[in-house]
C-alpha cells in the first residue's frame, strides 16, 4: 500500500513534470513563432529592398535612354550654338573641347569634320539637363557620352588629368556589351562592377547604345556608386545578408561588405519570392531587379536564425521559467501542508485515518444520522494472533500484514465508511448511515471473513490471523461519542474472552 508520503511525492513528481512539460511547450512555441516572426520581417525587409532597387534601376535606364534621345535631336539638328575650340593636348597623347560644358577629350588622331562637330555640339547641349539630374542624384558618378570615333564627354566637369579619353574604355565591359555585334536589339546594358578612372570608388555603368538610323554613334551612360547600393541593402531590418550579383556571378554589392557563399550562382536562384533552401543548406529569399542581368538576394544561415529566436524567446523562457518555479513552490508548499495535516490525521505506516480524524468524522455523523432517521455504527475490531507472527518474522513483516489487512477492510466498506488504526492492531470502522444492528453485524461478519482468509507474504508464505470485532450503535446504545467509542471497544474484549475470530454486538447499557 502506497502511503501518504509515497503519495505525496508522486503528485509533486507528477506537477514538476508537468510543469516542465508546459514550458517546454511554451518554449518551443515561442521559438518557432520567433522564427516565423524573423523570417516574415526578413521577407518583408527583402521585398522593400528589392522595389528600391527595381525602382532605381528603372529610373538610371530612363536617364540614360533620355540621354540618348536629347543627343540625337541635337546630332539631327543643323543648328550649332557656337563653333568648338579644339586644344592639343600632346604630351597626354589627347585634344581637349575648350568651349564645351563638361570634359571633352579625344583621340589626337581624330580628324574634325562635320560629324564630330556634329557630335561635339550634341553632347554639349544634352550637358544642360545632365547638370540638372546630377544636381538631385548624388548616386551618380558620372553622366557621359563615348563617340565610336574617339572621344569623351563627361560630366560633371573634371580635371584631364583626372579623366580623360583613352582607348582602353573600348575595352570595357560596357562598351563591349553595347557595339551592333553584341547588342543588335539595342537594349540597355549594365555591367560592372569596376574601379572607376576618375578615382570615385567601384562603380556599375548603365550603357544606352546611341544610333543614328543604322549607323552607331556611340553610348550614352551613367556610372553608380556601388556605396549607394550598398547604403540601400542596409536599409530595414532584417536578419542575415543582402547582397547584388550579376549574370557573371559576380558580387555587386553587399551588406555590410559580407562575403557571399562561394557556390552561389544566378542560374541556382528561385526567384519566386518565398524562402527556399539555397545550395549551402540555408535559407535564402531571391528576386530579379533587372531581368537577366542583376539579381538581388538574401542570405539567411539557419545557424543565425534560431540564435536570432531563441534570443528574442529568452525573455518568454525566463517568464516561463519563474513562473514554473513559483507555481512549483506554491504547489510545493501546499504539498507540504498537506503533509503536516496527513501526519496530524492519518497512520503514517497504512495511511488510514487516525484516532482523531475518527472523532471528528463520529461528532459529524452522529447528528447527521438523527436528523435522517438512521443509525450510526462502530466496529471495534482487534487482530487476533499479530503479536507472535510479530514477533516470529520481525517488524518488517507484520507492518507488511498491517497495511494488507488495512486494504481488504477497505475493499469490504462502502465509499462512505471509514477504517481508520488506533494504534498497534486495533482498528475501528465507523458506518455513519446503517439501518439496523443487524445490518452492522453483516458488514462485521464480512471483515471478519475477509481477515480470516490467510495473507500470502512473498518470503514467509501464508500468514493466518483472525479478529475480534465488537459492535457499538447509536443511539440503541448511546448518544454520545465517547460512550459509543468505550462501548465498542468493550463490545470487542467481549469477543476475545469468548474465543476470538468473533462478532459480538454490545449488550450492556
Amino acid at each position: 500500500m502506497e502511503t501518504s508520503g509515497q503519495t505525496f511525492s508522486r503528485r509533486w513528481n507528477g506537477f514538476a513534470a508537468a510543469i516542465i512539460v508546459l514550458v517546454l511547450a511554451f518554449s518551443v512555441g515561442s521559438f518557432l513563432h520567433q522564427v516565423e516572426r524573423i523570417q516574415t520581417v526578413s521577407k518583408a525587409t527583402f521585398e522593400s529592398r528589392l522595389h528600391l532597387f527595381r525602382q532605381f534601376m528603372a529610373v538610371s535606364s530612363a536617364v540614360v535612354a533620355v540621354m540618348r534621345d536629347r543627343f540625337l535631336d541635337a546630332y539631327t539638328d543643323p543648328h550649332f550654338d557656337y563653333e568648338i575650340s579644339l586644344k592639343p593636348l600632346p604630351w597626354q597623347g589627347i585634344w581637349q573641347a575648350e568651349t564645351l560644358r563638361g570634359t571633352t577629350t579625344g583621340a589626337l588622331t581624330l580628324t574634325p569634320d562635320e560629324r564630330l562637330r556634329r557630335e561635339l555640339n550634341a553632347a554639349d547641349r544634352m550637358s544642360t539637363e545632365l547638370n540638372t539630374v546630377l544636381s538631385y542624384s548624388p548616386e551618380m558618378a558620372w553622366l557621359y557620352f563615348i563617340s565610336e570615333r574617339g572621344f569623351l564627354h563627361l560630366m560633371p566637369q573634371a580635371p584631364v588629368t583626372q579623366v580623360a579619353f583613352t582607348p582602353k574604355l573600348f575595352d570595357r565591359a560596357y562598351w563591349k556589351q553595347s557595339v551592333p555585334t553584341k547588342n543588335p536589339l539595342r537594349r540597355v546594358t549594365l555591367a560592372g562592377p569596376y574601379e572607376d578612372i576618375g578615382g570615385k570608388g567601384q562603380v556599375m555603368t548603365i550603357a544606352c547604345p546611341v544610333y543614328d538610323g543604322t549607323a552607331f554613334l556611340g553610348i550614352t551612360a551613367l556610372d553608380i556608386r556601388i556605396s549607394t547600393l550598398t547604403d540601400t541593402l542596409n536599409i530595414g531590418v532584417a536578419a542575415g545578408t543582402s547582397f547584388l550579383l550579376n549574370e557573371a556571378d559576380r558580387l555587386v554589392a553587399s551588406q555590410n561588405s559580407v562575403e557571399i557563399p562561394s557556390q552561389e550562382s544566378s542560374a541556382h536562384l528561385q526567384i519566386s519570392g518565398e524562402w527556399y533552401e539555397a545550395e549551402d543548406g540555408d535559407f535564402q529569399l531571391a528576386g530579379e531587379v533587372v531581368e537577366g542581368e542583376l539579381w538581388l538576394i538574401h542570405h539567411l544561415p539557419k545557424k543565425d536564425l534560431y540564435l536570432a529566436a531563441a534570443a528574442d524567446s529568452a525573455g518568454i523562457w525566463v517568464a516561463l521559467l519563474l513562473t514554473a518555479v513559483l507555481c512549483a513552490s506554491g504547489f510545493r508548499m501546499l504539498a507540504l501542508l498537506r503533509q503536516i495535516s496527513l501526519m496530524t490525521y492519518h497512520d503514517a505506516l497504512t495511511g488510514l485515518p487516525n484516532r482523531r480524524l475518527l472523532e471528528d468524522r463520529l461528532q459529524m455523523a452522529l447528528p447527521a444520522a438523527r436528523r435522517n432517521g438512521q443509525r450510526t455504527a462502530l466496529l471495534f475490531i482487534d487482530l487476533d494472533r499479530f503479536k507472535p507472527i510479530n514477533d516470529q518474522y520481525g517488524h518488517a513483516a507484520g507492518d507488511w500484514l498491517l497495511k494488507q489487512a488495512s486494504v481488504r477492510m477497505r475493499h469490504v466498506l462502502r465509499a462512505g465508511d471509514t477504517v481508520s488504526r488506533m494504534g498497534g492492531d486495533e482498528f475501528v470502522v465507523l458506518l455513519p448511515a446503517i439501518p439496523t444492528p443487524e445490518d452492522a453485524v453483516a458488514v462485521a461478519e464480512k471483515l471478519r471473513l475477509a481477515l480470516e482468509t490467510p495473507f500470502a507474504h512473498e518470503v514467509h508464505g501464508p500468514l493466518r490471523i483472525s479478529s475480534s470485532i465488537g459492535v457499538a450503535l447509536s443511539p440503541d446504545h448511546a448518544r454520545e461519542a465517547g460512550e459509543l467509542l468505550r462501548f465498542g471497544d468493550e463490545a470487542m474484549y467481549e469477543a476475545k474472552k469468548a474465543g476470538r475470530n468473533l462478532v459480538i454486538l454490545f449488550s450492556g447499557g
